[in-house]
């Protein structure tokens, strides 16, 4: 669940609440909102998510990294995704002490009852700004379903793109990405979840 902060915060007032904090935060706005933990479920699926694609895209130019590596988007949220796959040169900025991935080409949320619809709506419109950004993965931890959002017909980038919902609930069938080489199982993603 996130916890708004009482009053504006900067930057730099984020950076000093990171620095000396053992939770992470998400920083938007002039708030910052306490990330609070997660399920051993919801634990097993980032894991294997990330592990997926640490084996997948080895030596294709592409690379995982887990909920421990931030984001900052053109709008300003600082945030830490579960998952984020990265393709080509790393971009990171650094500002007040703290840094951040700026071209993610991939992000994936594990849902919960207290994140679903701001991982949903709100982060995913904020994260569409980032111009590397082409492909969204949210994963249900209480049953067996993803929902990938890929964009819509080509358009100009500096329009607004319209993004495609592909629903997976089949365990059978992968989940097949569009924006890398890569299939992902049921199988995969939710090992050791009791689910599958």
């Amino acid at each position: 669940m996130l916890l708004r902060a009482q009053h504006y915060q900067t930057v730099e007032d984020y950076a000093g609440i990171e620095e000396g904090s053992p939770h992470k935060h998400e920083y938007y706005n002039g708030s910052v909102f306490v990330m609070a933990g997660a399920s051993v479920r919801h634990n097993r699926i980032s894991r294997n998510t990330l592990n997926i694609f640490q084996n997948k895209l080895r030596g294709s130019g592409c690379e995982a990294f887990g909920s421990d590596m931030r984001i900052r988007t053109p709008g300003g949220l600082w945030t830490y995704p579960d998952v984020m796959v990265v393709c080509g040169e790393l971009q990171v900025r650094k500002e007040k002490g703290i840094e951040a991935i700026c071209n993610p080409r991939l992000l994936v949320e594990v849902l919960s009852d207290s994140t679903r619809d701001y991982d949903r709506n709100d982060k995913f419109a904020l994260c569409r700004a980032i111009p590397d950004f082409c492909e969204y993965l949210l994963i249900e931890q209480d049953l067996l379903a993803v929902e990938q959002y890929v964009p819509g017909p080509h358009t100009d980038r500096a329009k607004k793109r319209s993004w495609k919902l592909r629903r997976h609930t089949a365990p059978a069938a992968p989940v097949k990405l569009a924006s890398l080489p890569v299939e992902l199982t049921f199988a995969e993603i939710y090992e050791q979840t009791g689910l599958i």
